[in-house]
């Protein structure tokens, strides 16, 4: 294993700054409100935006805080803050308040990829990560057109959907020691000895393209028959056939051990880094999407459940095992093939 790999890979487990509510990609606070979120949204909203007389103008003020902050960016500065430049990817159009770098946490994910972590920990003070965080995401943006095959006067209009678009989830649940995290939090140096302290996390992603079919349909409100307006009531369901590229899970195991005098050590018979990789070239599945809205006068209503149903099963899959002998002397990784009893995985997702 790269140590640039495991790098990315530990940044995405300690990504536990809380999300801020209300954020979204969207600049239209309408779409939000119907239930979007990033760029997930209930899929009627595009077939009222098309019935929409104006377009919404995002103003990216999240830009003008990454242009402030792009020696963060680069790994050869001492300011370089991997954690705040995956924040910045999460969000880059709104601007966070409390949004701020750490160099602390930076630096600590810098040594533990290189194997060079200092034997004191509290150099790393200032770095608080939660004890136990989850994330997961999903984007599956989508585009085709609607063949309408029934339209009237009155707006009303039944139709078939056909489109296509990538469809890529991640997911991480971490969990730090909590003893590590009160060393970090400490107002003071603090030295901890003969202690072991530890990181465990479980991260997965996929990649697939979803190709999709469905039904959109717009009904006229009863004593509203003008098909110029916006009014009326929006239908939509898609089934995804979701044909999957690449699956990859780590299972990360990072074991922190000091000594008498509190310092960070070796103890002989111990791994302290092991990451079992499993990775699958192929995969097939399926997942529906099912949205309403209703627009009458200046009110929008909308409902929408994406993913029932969703599921991939991976096959030609292939283990591997990398391991690190020593957090403080410049060791690389081991590689090793694993052996698994299973040729093939089912990963589901959960309903929106």
């Amino acid at each position: 294993m790269k140590k640039g790999f495991f790098a990315t890979l530990v940044t995405f487990v300690l990504v536990t700054v809380p999300a801020a509510n209300g954020q979204d990609f969207s600049g239209d606070a309408r779409k939000i409100g119907m239930g979007g979120v990033g760029f997930d949204h209930n899929i009627t909203t595009k077939m009222i935006e098309e019935q929409r007389p104006y377009a919404p103008v995002v103003l990216p003020l999240g830009l003008i805080q990454i242009l402030q902050d792009l020696d963060r960016f680069d790994p050869d500065d001492e300011r370089f803050d991997p954690l705040l430049a995956l924040e910045y990817a999460a969000n880059p159009i709104h601007y966070v308040f409390g949004r701020r770098a750490a160099a602390a946490r930076g630096a600590f994910v810098e040594d533990l990829a290189n194997g060079e972590l200092k034997r004191d920990l509290n150099n790393y003070r200032g770095f608080v990560p939660a004890s136990e965080s989850i994330a997961e995401g999903l984007v599956s943006p989508n585009w085709g057109p609607t063949i309408k095959f029934v339209r009237r006067a009155d707006g009303t209009f039944h139709g078939i959907y056909l489109g296509a678009g990538p469809y890529i989830s991640a997911r991480t649940a971490v969990e730090i020691d909590t003893g590590l995290i009160d060393l970090l939090a400490g107002p003071t140096a603090e030295y901890r000895p003969d202690r072991s302290f530890r990181i465990a996390d479980v991260s997965s992603g996929q990649l697939a393209l979803a190709i999709t079919g469905g039904y959109r349909g717009r009904i006229a409100l009863r004593g509203k028959p003008s098909a110029a307006g916006r009014e009326g009531v929006y239908i939509g369901a898609n089934y995804h056939y979701l044909y999957g590229f690449r699956h990859a899970s780590a299972d990360v195991r990072i074991r922190l051990d000091t000594d008498a005098a509190g310092l960070l050590t070796v103890v002989p018979s111990t791994i302290p880094v092991s990451v079992d990789y499993l990775y699958a070239r192929r995969g097939s599945g399926l997942a529906m999407d099912f949205g309403a809205g209703i627009v009458t006068s200046r009110w929008e209503l909308g409902f929408g459940v994406n993913g029932v149903g969703n599921r991939i099963e991976w096959r030609r899959l292939e283990g591997r095992r990398y391991t690190m002998r020593s957090l403080v002397d410049g060791s690389d990784f081991v590689e090793e093939a694993v052996p698994l009893g299973f040729d093939r995985i089912r990963v589901e997702l959960p309903v929106r």
